[in-house]
């Protein structure tokens, strides 16, 4: 299966769970060098830039990720029915130092410079505005990345006349959401030093004096080479989760889960906790992907692979029958069996009744996979139960088409179901079961 293009493909669309926002350095292109096309607010700026900078010595920045991307931002921070300006630059020969300005609209088209910020490094990875420390009022949050690829998160306060540098810390990924519902955000961060051989997750919040502070740190398992992910979830005690995703020993993945409550961070499944992460252990060349919320009810499933029926003996099988975990007070169970077509993008769970009596068919050249009953004497696929048929709309479709029944369209894919009709056949399903069963990604 085509394992590390769906992952980058979730790690793009699957980051962002229950509201919140989570955030993993992409190491991006350059800045573009085409001056923006400026609109007449924007103009307004650049002409209040103009009375302090050289426009001809500075080049815009743009932020490489999020729902900001020019260089020029508008942003009501204090909730005062006024917006803010912020601009992001570097001078000409100088690009590693990347700048803003914040700029003060005076009067109806006349703005001020407010504010400074210099030391943000080679690349602004993304901005964002939260409430980390008054429910009416926002911070600047600023992700920006070095020459040497090392990513700082920056958070900056706005208290009257005064711009506050609240934190400035390294990361690799971070989350940012309400954990409590309190009306206030936190951040978590994770981070591997260079002298360390282990991430470190480090809760920040509103502390003592009113100010960001860090509130709680927890270690992570020993020698993770890498850190794939880290995805929000609920737990079965109702509170949120975080699902880390990291790579050991080179090739096996595991997953640590942590809870944040009341501004503590709390071992469900670490290496610092009782339960046992070695359930979640998978080899990188087996294993599905990273976590999901494959049925999209908010709690987050962890795939692990097992052969599938009557493909025991088989080493070059097509697909695997991925079975999908919970984290529950008792720890870690199966919540369903299913497959996965990464490469189409959805999956089909099984039935119960399914469970180690079906197996699946690929037929590569139909872009279909084949739902079939398995002979228990001979241990290979007998009567089809449900056939899955992926097309693109730019595809050729067959004839055959018209007895099959459309499921859903994903974009430019278009997924189609034929469900036999069987009689006496306790496996065989129903199309509205069909419809129940099928799952985009």
């Amino acid at each position: 299966m085509a394992v590390r293009g769906l992952a980058v493909a979730l790690a793009a669309g699957l980051a962002v769970l229950l509201g919140g926002c989570s955030y993993m350095p992409s190491g991006s292109t350059e800045d573009l060098l085409v001056a923006p096309k400026l609109n007449a607010r924007q103009m307004e700026i650049e002409a209040a830039l103009d009375a302090t900078l050289d426009l001809s010595r500075i080049r815009y920045k743009y932020p490489q990720t999020g729902d900001f991307r020019s260089p020029f931002i508008f942003y009501d921070l204090n909730n005062d029915g006024k917006q803010e300006a912020i601009v992001f630059y570097a001078f000409i020969g100088d690009s590693s130092n990347t700048r803003a300005k914040m700029l003060r609209e005076v009067e109806a088209g006349q703005w001020t410079t407010a504010f400074d910020i210099s030391d943000l490094g080679e690349q602004i990875e993304f901005i964002q505005f939260a409430s980390l420390l008054d429910p009416n009022e926002k911070c600047i949050v600023i992700g920006s990345q070095s020459v040497r690829r090392y990513s700082t998160l920056g958070v900056y306060s706005l208290a009257g006349e005064t711009l506050r540098k609240e934190l400035a810390e390294p990361y690799d990924a971070f989350v940012m959401e309400d954990f409590d519902n309190s009306g206030l955000s936190e951040i978590i961060t994770a981070y591997k030093d260079s002298g360390e051989d282990r991430y470190t997750l480090s809760l920040y919040g509103k502390g003592l004096g009113g100010h960001l502070r860090r509130l709680d740190h927890l270690a992570l398992v020993d020698a993770a080479s890498s850190l794939l992910q880290i995805l929000q979830g609920k737990l079965w005690d109702g509170s949120t989760g975080l699902y880390i995703d990291e790579e050991v020993d080179g090739s096996i993945w595991v997953t640590e889960i942590v809870s944040v409550q009341g501004g503590r961070l709390i071992p469900k499944a670490t290496s610092e906790s009782g339960e046992d992460i070695g359930s979640t252990r998978r080899p990188e060349s087996d294993a599905l992907w990273w976590c999901i919320d494959l049925d999209r009810d908010g709690v987050v499933e962890i795939p692990l692979n097992e052969p599938m029926p009557g493909q025991i003996d088989s080493a070059d099988a097509a697909y695997e029958l991925s079975v999908f975990w919970h984290l529950t007070g008792d720890g870690f169970a199966p919540v369903f069996r299913g497959v996965v077509n990464d490469q189409d993008g959805y999956a089909v769970i099984f039935p119960e009744r399914w469970t180690d009596m079906v197996t699946v068919v690929s037929q590569p050249e139909l872009r279909e996979l084949q739902f079939c009953k398995v002979n228990a004497e001979t241990g290979e696929a007998g009567s089809k139960l449900l056939r899955i048929r992926a097309y693109s709309t730019g595809d050729y479709q067959d004839k055959f088409t018209s007895d099959y029944m459309k499921l859903a369209e994903n974009g430019p894919m278009v997924y189609y179901a034929y469900v036999p009709e069987l009689t006496d056949e306790p496996l065989a399903i129903t199309e509205a079961e069909a419809r129940l069963l099928f799952l985009l990604l």
